[in-house]
């Protein structure tokens, strides 16, 4: 074997080594990435997608481990005939694409940008239920009237808006009436989410948020869970990617 195609035997070994690890650590560790979100949003959508979409992936990940191991085996058959080493090279390096492309594609998910669906009809008439979101995971600052993506204690996800920031200070009664720095934002007489959670003069601490869903009086939000942490914010909405419209500003349909 010349040492050509042995030098490219090792790159491409290497290159397609790194990638389908970080492809199997996504599939087999992820949190809140895309596959987190897809494998979540299949599931309950849609059970025979839900079911096929990790399959498939698998699959890709047995092919490119096979891709991996023949490429390494090459690496120290220094006899081995140079046009079936270059063929049978040339196919694994095919088969590397695929971990290549996925992992690009989660690595950007779940670092960069990430798409996600509206479930349910707490923030009608602003989004609607199955409409699909393209959120940030680099925002630098959260404000009020910005809708996000927040990752509930039981690892379930919501989309909210924001209404009070740090330093803001909230009022809630018993009703659900809810006022930030004295205003009243929610009054919340139909409101059916149950028995707010009361607070006094409380002011908001660094890395806390208080939510609401547009659709005031069918939303379980922070009335309901609470205040949320920083550390529990996904991302940023920026765009409604379906449909298409980048004005997401509030459409209340009840207050």
């Amino acid at each position: 074997m010349n040492t050509k195609i042995r030098k490219g035997l090792i790159v491409n070994t290497i290159v397609g080594g790194i990638f389908f690890l970080l492809l199997f650590i996504f599939f087999s560790f992820d949190k809140a990435n895309s596959i987190g979100f897809l494998s979540r949003d299949l599931t309950n959508n849609n059970k025979i997608l839900g079911t096929l979409v990790p399959a498939l992936i698998i699959i890709l990940l047995v092919l490119s481990l096979i891709a991996f191991t023949l490429n390494t085996l090459f690496i120290f058959f220094k006899d081995s005939n140079e046009n079936v080493v270059s063929k049978i090279s040339d196919t694994c390096n095919t088969l590397n694409i695929v971990p290549i492309v996925l992992s690009i594609f989660f690595l950007i998910d779940a670092f960069f940008f990430s798409p996600v669906r509206v479930s349910g009809l707490s923030m009608n008439n602003t989004l609607n239920d199955n409409d699909i979101l393209i959120i940030s995971r680099t925002y630098k600052t959260i404000n009020n009237s910005d809708i996000i993506v927040i990752e509930k204690e039981n690892g379930d996800f919501i989309i909210k808006r924001v209404v009070a920031v740090e330093g803001d200070i909230i009022d809630v009664d018993d009703s659900g009436k809810v006022y930030v720095n004295n205003v009243l934002v929610e009054s919340s007489e139909n409101w059916r989410g149950g028995k707010a959670t009361k607070y006094s003069n409380r002011k908001l601490e660094k890395g806390e948020f208080y939510v609401l869903g547009d659709n005031r009086n069918n939303s379980s939000d922070s009335r309901y869970y609470g205040i949320f942490k920083k550390e529990q914010i996904i991302g940023k909405a920026i765009l409604s990617m379906v449909p298409l419209k980048k004005d997401l500003s509030p459409d209340i349909l009840y207050k």
